[in-house]
């Protein structure tokens, strides 16, 4: 693999470096760059300093005082933009050009999330066709936005190389080749000629903790990000970027940031505070329709591409399919963009023997596969080397531990293996436009179990409203409960107001000097180091719109119009708890396999930390003729990523990923041939590179999921 990433490089360097001497491919459409400001332009009076008066997320190394002028110039974003040839990268990823090709995408949003009244997929919205027509790798358009960007940034006092910090996870398959890839990339084309424009530093981040070290706490310039769909609804796909106006957060917004922090460009006073503003306003205006799915999508198409088009972003492509050796037919089990539904065992089947190409392809196009194992005793076997932090599903934000919640909770809706919605512990549901009240009937056969599958007591209503009540709760430490106060009546005011209340109580004080005070009467005050102070009544979880009304009837009133909201009962965060347990236990729930009840395909029935983990097949399920596979056992080994194949080949185990190194040779062999096919290609994760536009220290107050 080295030395195909060198071939690469060299390949790239090459076209690259022809570019400054005016030749390169032409791209489909190409890309329209800037005439050059004059030779002459007034430079500017006083350099780009440090502010010593600021703390920067970014280390001074990185100069990023210097980053934040040049990130808000267009012509440099574009410069990179135009200088990134992503179909190599992509090669490193996928190992195969055709594969490369395929997951290579010019949109935000992935192809197959959402397809609007007339069988359009979103991808392919009108306001796309200009970006699709495109190869966004030029690199004489990109020499041109360089020479732009340098006459502007000059006379704004920046000088150059500008440093670019591109932070990868160490932990991950070949990210580190693709950024070093990327780092020979822009400096082949943008230092063209001896010029000295970008200087790309590549810095490996934390083993552990890399979500919080690197992303959330704003310690990168450019990076490799990716956004995974909550509903099947395009604006899924705008909450990493786009804020919502806030009076009470610092910088004015408090919601999204997840990446890149447009909005601290308008509240710094940047040069691009009115492209970002634009973009939020498109996005609002899409948010609004709620009535007519054609136009919504038109509307939400046309935000996204004037965000690419301004280049606040660059599209990547979806998450590659990886090779693997698998005894599961991959087109049997649930299936849909979004949600936990495609992390479900339930509806398939053990096969005889591994997977082969040809069997995928026949099962990809809809044909049967019969050559199942028809024991009564049925074990699935996969190793995993990540240990799980938690098995609580109602607080964890990682989907590697929704996969578990998954197959252990039921949901009220679920999907079949086609993406149609089906009922599921809810039988029916209808909705109520002059109240924006959901109602859901739920079945009465449904059940808790305990860790040896014995039934505890009947499923009810009141099951998710605790559950919603112990997401709303901060001292509980859900790292997704914006998913319900996102769209829920009065669940943000109480998720806020429990947050200001336990602050008062444990005494913070915040490293901006704000204190928290409450009065007998539960009056919480906030009071700034600076400004006024603000007083918060209580507000009580009745006035959440999460309702019981009886034991079967579960209702939830809307904060505004969601016209996805059904989409939205497959994401963790609306999955039920036994209400008892959850009030008897708090942050002691589902902390081991005993401390939580199970209502779904499966059960937990024996878990060891870096040992294994077992799920049972719950006998007593509602749909339990249609769970097929008895056991799953999940063995942990910190070696599985190197060891799974020979342990697959011995037949030790029914699945396991293949590197792109080993499948050629596989297929070569006759004995591991028919033992190589693919997992179904998704579409609900997207990735791209993302600017960062705060450099500054983040407030604590800022949302940041």
């Amino acid at each position: 693999m080295k030395r195909l990433l060198a071939m690469i490089i060299c390949v790239v360097m090459a076209v690259s470096l022809l570019a400054g001497c005016g030749s390169t491919s032409a791209p489909a459409t190409t890309t329209t760059a800037p005439a050059a400001p004059a030779a002459d332009a007034e430079p500017a009076a006083e350099p780009v300093v440090k502010d010593e008066t600021r703390s920067y997320s970014i280390a001074d190394e990185y100069e990023p005082w210097v980053w934040e002028v040049a990130v808000n110039n267009e012509n440099f974003r574009k410069a990179i933009f135009c200088g990134i040839n992503r179909a190599t990268t992509l090669y490193v990823a996928t190992g195969d050009e055709t594969l490369a090709d395929v997951y290579l995408q010019n949109t935000v949003t992935p192809a197959g999330l959402a397809v609007d009244d007339n069988g359009v997929d979103y991808v392919d919205n009108a306001a796309f066709a200009e970006l699709n027509a495109k190869d966004f790798f030029d690199a004489a358009a990109a020499v041109s936005y360089r020479d732009a960007a340098m006459a502007e940034l000059s006379a704004q006092g920046v000088s150059f190389p500008v440093k670019v910090l591109v932070r990868y996870n160490p932990t991950v398959n070949n990210w580190e080749e693709q950024c070093t890839l990327l780092e020979q990339q822009l400096e082949a084309v943008l230092n063209a000629d001896g010029t000295q424009f970008v200087d790309v530093i590549v810095v490996a981040g934390p083993t552990e903790g890399f979500l919080g070290a690197v992303r959330r706490s704003s310690d990168y310039m450019l990076m490799l990000c990716n956004w995974g769909a909550d509903y099947a609804d395009p604006e899924t796909f705008s909450e990493p970027f786009y804020q919502a106006k806030s009076d009470t957060s610092p910088n004015g917004y408090n919601r999204g940031g997840r990446y890149a922090y447009f909005a601290y460009s308008v509240s710094d006073g940047m040069a691009s505070s009115d492209t970002v503003l634009e973009y939020f306003d498109l996005v609002e205006a899409a948010m609004a329709i709620t009535d007519d799915t054609n136009a919504r999508y038109d509307a939400f198409a046309k935000a996204e591409a004037y965000m690419i088009e301004h280049a606040l972003v660059i599209p990547y492509g979806t998450e590659v399919a990886d090779y693997v050796a698998s005894r599961l037919n991959p087109f049997e089990g649930q299936y849909a963009g979004f949600g936990i539904s495609n992390a479900r065992y339930k509806g398939q089947h053990l096969l005889d023997n591994f997977m082969s190409m040809e069997e995928y392809s026949a099962a990809a196009e809809g044909q049967a596969i019969t050559s199942y194992t028809d024991t009564d005793n049925d074990t699935y076997r996969v190793l995993y080397s990540g240990e799980l932090t938690t098995i609580n599903y109602l607080t964890t934000g990682n989907s590697n531990e929704h996969a578990i919640g998954a197959n252990v909770i039921d949901s009220l809706v679920e999907y079949d293996c086609n993406g149609e919605i089906l009922p599921s512990l809810a039988t029916e549901w209808t909705y109520d436009a002059d109240t924006l009240t959901w109602t859901f009937k739920l079945r009465d056969d449904a059940s808790w179990v305990d860790t040896k599958g014995n039934v505890v007591a009947a499923v009810t209503a009141n099951d998710f409203v605790s559950a919603a009540k112990y997401v709303l709760d901060p001292a509980m430490g859900s790292s997704t409960a914006n998913i319900i106060y996102d769209v829920i009546a009065n669940a943000e005011e109480y998720f806020n107001y429990m947050t200001y209340l336990q602050n008062a109580e444990a005494g913070v004080v915040d490293e901006d000097g704000t204190t928290y005070t409450v009065d007998e009467e539960g009056n919480v005050t906030v009071t700034p180091a600076e400004g006024e102070a603000a007083v918060y009544a209580p507000v009580s979880f009745e006035e959440v719109g999460v309702k019981a009304v009886d034991d079967t009837t579960l209702q939830y009133t809307l904060k505004k119009e969601v016209p996805y909201f059904v989409s939205m009962m497959t994401y963790v965060t609306y999955l039920p708890a036994y209400g008892p347990q959850l009030e008897e236990l708090g942050t002691k729930f589902a902390t081991s396999a005993d401390t939580m009840y199970y209502c779904g395909a499966y059960y937990i029935s024996d878990y060891q930390p870096q040992v294994k983990l077992v799920l049972s097949k719950n006998t007593t399920n509602w749909d339990a003729e249609k769970v097929y596979i008895e056991t799953i056992n999940r063995i942990f080994n910190a070696e599985a990523s190197t060891i799974g194949a020979e342990m697959a080949k011995r037949g030790e185990i029914d699945y396991t990923s293949l590197s792109a190194d080993i499948v050629d040779a596989w297929l070569a062999d006759p004995a591991t041939a028919n033992m190589v096919s693919m997992e179904r290609p998704a579409s609900d994760f997207a990735y791209y590179y993302c600017f960062n536009f705060n450099v500054g220290a983040l407030d604590e107050t800022f949302y940041r999921p």
